[in-house]
């Protein structure tokens, strides 16, 4: 995510807005760290990504959103890196790809389909 221009030490609800006005994000900042669940929107106002920060870190959770309301992405992160189960869509709707993460890198067996879902690939990351 893009940084946030904000006063330092700065606590409270913050948003951003696109240069028309409209949404571009809504959370809430603790001691000028990024702070509980964050929400950002494309700017016809659908949502585009949910989750959650702590200390300015990415953590828990993730969900990205294509424009059309369907899944981009989705998965976590442990203080800021990518952790455990990550899976990508294609545009049509079907499994793109799926495995996990282990401090931010690809661990085990990853397995990749085409866009009729069938399976076309399968590696396994040593991480």
């Amino acid at each position: 995510m893009k940084p946030v221009q904000r006063p330092e030490k700065f606590s409270g609800a913050h948003e951003e807005r696109f240069k028309d006005g409209s949404l571009s994000c809504t959370g809430a900042f603790l001691d000028g760290r990024k702070t509980g669940e964050w929400l950002y929107f494309l700017k016809d106002g659908k949502l585009k990504a949910r989750g959650r920060w702590r200390d300015d870190l990415m953590e828990g959770p993730w969900i990205w959103f294509r424009a059309n309301g369907q899944k981009l992405q989705e998965g976590s992160f442990e203080g800021g890196a990518q952790a455990g189960l990550w899976r990508r869509w294609h545009a049509n709707g079907q499994l793109l790809d799926e495995g996990r993460y282990l401090g931010g890198k690809k661990k085990g067996l990853w397995r990749r389909w085409n866009t009729d879902g069938k399976l076309s690939s399968e590696k396994t990351h040593k991480g």
